[in-house]
């Protein structure tokens, strides 16, 4: 074989070699952002809860440390269930359209907005600066126990829960919720 032969052989490799190496990175950094919560366009294609089932009922505190369950806010008004976290960056984008809706349409719809609290990246005490800083007056809850994750399948932040007044899943947003989005799901659950 000659030496021409041997290179060509060898930067054919080597760019092969390349080639895996660059795709093995775009795979490990999209399963890395999905894991973030970084969902640029908001989803409407249930995942954890299927449409129409009864949703699934968690145990979380409220900002006095008491505990409450899902269950206690069914019965009188659709409900809105948004799962966050403080360092969750279109958790932070959506934020703002939630306070809006909210102060919309507090009085015909239940509003928990749910901290994904892990006690090391996100703590009650960084979420309740975040909501202070930013002077967000929604009703915060806190997954503490990590109930609510594991009931919804949450592998990704934000992710959004509408339900209509008998406890049924409605639609399932994962990813960033602007308004306009948020507003039309919750008139499909009045």
């Amino acid at each position: 074989m000659s030496s021409l032969t041997k290179s060509r052989l060898i930067n054919a490799g080597i760019l092969l070699g390349l080639v895996l190496l660059l795709a093995g990175a775009f795979a490990f950094y999209q399963n890395y952002m999905e894991g973030k919560g970084q969902e640029p366009v908001a989803s409407q294609t249930p995942q954890s809860q299927t449409q129409g089932e009864m949703a699934a009922d968690f145990a979380m505190e409220d900002g006095q440390g008491k505990q409450v369950r899902l269950a206690d806010f069914v019965g009188d008004k659709p409900l809105v269930i948004n799962f966050w976290a403080s360092w969750c960056g279109y958790c932070v984008q959506e934020m703002p359209h939630f306070q809006e809706v909210y102060e919309e349409y507090g009085d015909q719809v239940e509003f928990l907005m749910v901290d994904m609290t892990d006690g090391r990246r996100e703590t009650k005490e960084t979420a309740k600066e975040f909501l202070q800083e930013n002077n967000l007056t929604l009703p915060v809850y806190f997954d503490t126990e990590g109930q609510a994750k594991t009931a919804y399948k949450i592998f990704g932040l934000p992710q959004t829960c509408i339900l209509n007044r008998e406890g049924k899943v409605v639609e399932t947003i994962q990813g960033y919720c602007d308004k306009t989005t948020l507003v039309e799901s919750i008139k499909k659950a009045s």
